[in-house]
């Protein structure tokens, strides 16, 4: 299975498009004292392919069918600016990369959707936040 792979490419290309002060986490940044940091930074979420299947009826499932990946990433900042232009680099940086992994055609990255950019009001003062999901269809080479 190749998931290890397509995540650590999209993530290369995640982390060579942000600023270096931003960093990407695989879950929310906390203090010692279990508070959430004020920093800016991405979190990065992904796995196995949500989609495995050569659209051939009489063909099994095998670990290299064609696959899409979904990969969730939401931006952290201390202001809404800050969240804006994470995910403008996010954008920029990553929609329309072609990720290059051995033995598989990939196909460029798509938005797959996005939320609007919103305050957590329960962390004092409000950290903002803004949800993407990008798709990266996999295929055999």
């Amino acid at each position: 299975m190749t998931a290890s792979l397509h995540f650590a490419a999209v993530k290369a290309q995640l982390v060579s498009s942000l600023p270096v002060a931003v960093t990407v986490e695989p879950a929310y940044m906390t203090n010692t004292d279990g508070t959430l940091k004020r920093v800016q930074y991405v979190i990065l979420d992904g796995g196995p392919p949500d989609v495995l299947d050569d659209e051939r009826l009489a063909s099994p499932q095998s670990p290299d069918s064609d696959a899409e990946y979904l990969y969730d990433v939401k931006a952290v900042a201390v202001n809404f600016d800050g969240c804006l232009t994470i995910v403008q680099k996010v954008l920029d940086g990553v929609i329309g990369f072609r990720p290059v992994i051995a033995g598989r055609n990939c196909q460029p990255i798509e938005l797959d959707g996005s939320d609007k950019i919103k305050p957590d009001y329960t962390v004092k003062p409000p950290l903002f936040y803004c949800d993407m999901t990008l798709l990266l269809k996999s295929s055999r080479a």
